[in-house]
């Protein structure tokens, strides 16, 4: 009887040890959720995920009044001009409204917004992999069209030529 309550003890010892790949918390009102590896990819997400990628985590934030925020990041050995390209169409093709994208260097930025739902997809490359950092949430205003200026001079920022 010794034994066995000895070996129970243990276990649950050595059980609380285990590694964990998801944890929750309330911080100000927000229930914050950070899941490592595989489990990130819940199936829920509700921008594309990249065919073939590597979760590496994501972070959830949701308060009671419905209000929720999205992170997945994700990687892939293809190119960045490789995973734009799939964005590019998948994004259209599933629905999502493209509200703006931005390249600078190895990486481009699209945002947009479906429905109820604003996103945006971070694509960036370093040459071996592409990263890909996927953010969803709450739609919290109109989306403007895109202008070609978005310059706006001001006292701190002069009009140049």
């Amino acid at each position: 009887m010794n034994k066995t309550l000895i070996c129970i003890f243990a276990l649950s010892i050595l059980g609380g040890c285990a590694p964990r790949d998801q944890v929750s918390f309330n911080s100000g009102g927000i229930k914050q959720t950070i899941t490592e590896g595989k489990k990130a990819l819940d199936g829920k997400f509700p921008l594309p995920v990249y065919p073939g990628a590597k979760p590496s985590g994501s972070v959830a934030g949701e308060t009671e009044g419905a209000d929720s925020s999205q992170f997945l990041m994700i990687i892939t050995n293809d190119d960045v001009d490789k995973v734009s390209l799939y964005y590019r169409t998948e994004l259209k093709k599933q629905g999502w409204q493209m509200d703006r994208i931005d390249t600078i260097g190895q990486t481009v930025n699209f945002a947009c917004h479906k429905g109820t739902i604003e996103g945006s997809v971070m694509v960036s490359g370093d040459g071996k992999h592409t990263t890909l950092t996927l953010q969803a949430g709450r739609l919290m205003g109109q989306i403007n069209p895109p202008t070609d200026e978005n310059f706006v001079p001001d006292k701190f920022i002069p009009p140049t030529d």
